[in-house]
């Protein structure tokens, strides 16, 4: 009977802590949108000539692709994210972020966060 009792308790503690990464992810997503650092694959392919750099990185979040109009690339640590970047969202295929770059002449890393 306690064994039900404990692996009951830690479905409902791990149900939680998932529920509270996702919360924190949804609010963070809606920062970077009020102060403008969201956009779409479609607006960086249309606005290619803009930018010099594309990195797909993760700052906890899950995998992200952020897209760069300066080689700078500081960390917003309030944030969590790139100081002079933009987040694409939803985030697009890396063969076609890859494909884009080499056919564009931008330059593409991906980088780790700690």
């Amino acid at each position: 009977m306690n064994i039900i009792v404990f692996v009951s308790l830690l479905l409902v503690i791990g149900a939680f802590l998932l529920l509270a990464k996702q919360f924190r992810a949804r609010e963070r997503r809606d920062r970077l949108r009020q102060v403008g650092r969201v956009s779409t694959w479609q607006d960086v392919e249309i606005r290619r000539e803009n930018f010099v750099k594309i990195v797909q990185t993760n700052f906890g979040y899950g995998k992200e692709v952020w897209a760069f109009v300066l080689e700078a690339d500081q960390i917003d640590l309030t944030l969590r994210a790139f100081k002079t970047g933009v987040l694409i969202l939803p985030r697009p295929k890396l063969h076609d972020v890859e494909r884009f770059c080499q056919s564009h002449g931008i330059k593409f890393s991906q980088t780790l966060v700690k």
